[in-house]
């Protein structure tokens, strides 16, 4: 255990996200979190909601899950699959469920509140919806991105946030662009503090293969294919360099509405040969695709603290990015990157590194040194445990 360790705490992590079985992207993040601070010696409990299938108590890496049950299986969709937001705008099932959520939240949150040193909460509407069953206890909030994306619409977002951060003694968000918004819409006057997050140090030993001089080469995007990940932009982008280089392809790791929409621009522009669609993965898998590709693009309109730039850093791929969320921080001062939705400036970076391998490896150099230093689940957890004990007085 280390120095800033030594006074055991028992924390209660609030979410409304967490894996369900080994492998699982929802919530993927807060579990490592709480994983390495069970390593570090300290007691961790999970309140998460529970779907159909799921055990009502399990452990996982030594974390204690508890699922709370909010209705009859069948309407329990309120959770999991594409996020709340997406289920509520298109499952009539999630929205009948929705009361019955909120109060089986609030439930669990009054069982268990009481005996942790530090309550946790993940997403401003979490704690909102939590409310009066959070009076009492010391209270950290993180802002994963989404809740502060949606807030800037206005409306029921907006207060959801509000509510939210009115239960928090600490705010923390993963992105410095979120911490400005805050402060620039006077929204919550307790000091906000920017963790981004993190991957697992084993990463930072991974072996990149030597690129056959004579392979092609590959783009690769790993996420949703949704609108709000860019991805009809880096489709035009990557026809447009398509056009003077065959010895290019484009990789799309992971599922969502838009494939079948991409998959038809391909047929259209005479690309389907050397445009891939490997569909939902695993997280394993989606490292190995990282790691295989000569470059990593993450087009997106809005973002929190992406995962897959983080563990393309660590792994050695460099990456292309648009100056949303924290990816500005984590390429760095030098990284590539480009304005939303400005396909010209996107083909523009993609050719600058199909072009000029001495800025893949500068890159590939800088993005796992920068990892290291910050970005590994070690370092964000001790950046964590400096907040809980600041607010418990530890």
């Amino acid at each position: 255990m280390t120095e800033a360790s030594d006074t055991r705490l028992r924390v209660l992590s609030v979410t409304t996200s967490y894996p369900r079985r080994p492998g699982d992207f929802s919530g993927h993040f807060v579990h490592a979190l709480n994983a390495r601070l069970v390593e570090l010696g300290h007691e961790v409990t999970v309140l998460a909601p529970h779907a159909e299938g799921l055990a009502d108590e399990e452990t996982l890496d030594g974390v204690r899950v508890v699922r709370f049950r909010y209705g009859p299986e069948a309407l329990e969709r309120v959770a999991y699959g594409d996020g709340i937001p997406s289920n509520l705008r298109n499952d009539r099932r999630a929205v009948l469920g929705l009361p019955g959520f909120a109060l089986g939240l609030r439930a669990a949150v009054r069982a268990h509140a009481g005996r942790a040193d530090v309550v946790h909460v993940n997403w401003a509407p979490t704690a909102a919806l939590a409310g009066r069953a959070l009076a009492g206890s010391t209270v950290v909030l993180t802002l994963h991105g989404s809740d502060a994306t949606l807030a800037r619409r206005g409306g029921v977002w907006k207060w959801l946030l509000v509510a939210g951060l009115r239960c928090a003694l600490r705010v923390v968000v993963v992105a410095n662009d979120q911490a400005a918004f805050l402060r620039a819409a006077g929204l919550t006057d307790r000091p906000v503090l920017t963790i981004a997050s993190g991957v697992d140090p084993s990463l930072l030993e991974r072996t990149r293969a030597t690129r056959d001089a004579d392979a092609p080469f590959t783009f690769l995007f790993a996420g949703r294919l949704i609108p709000a990940k860019g991805v009809r932009d880096l489709f035009e982008a990557y026809r447009r360099l398509a056009r003077a280089h065959d010895d290019l392809r484009l990789t799309f790791a992971g599922g969502g509405p838009e494939e079948d929409a991409l998959r038809e621009r391909a047929v259209a522009a005479g690309l389907s040969g050397r445009v891939r669609f490997l569909g939902v993965v695993s997280h394993e898998d989606a490292l190995d695709a990282i790691a295989a590709a000569d470059a990593l693009v993450l087009p997106s309109h809005g973002e929190g603290s992406p995962l897959s730039v983080t563990e393309a850093l660590a792994l050695g791929t460099p990456v292309v990015g648009t100056r949303v969320g924290a990816v500005p921080e984590l390429l760095g001062p030098d990284g590539l990157l480009t304005d939303a939705g400005d396909i010209d400036a996107l083909a523009h970076a993609m050719g600058r590194l199909f072009d000029d391998e001495h800025l893949r490896e500068q890159l590939a150099r800088e993005g796992r040194a920068r990892a290291a230093a910050c970005y590994t689940w070690p370092k964000v957890a001790e950046a964590y445990m400096r907040v809980y004990r600041e607010v418990t007085g530890e």
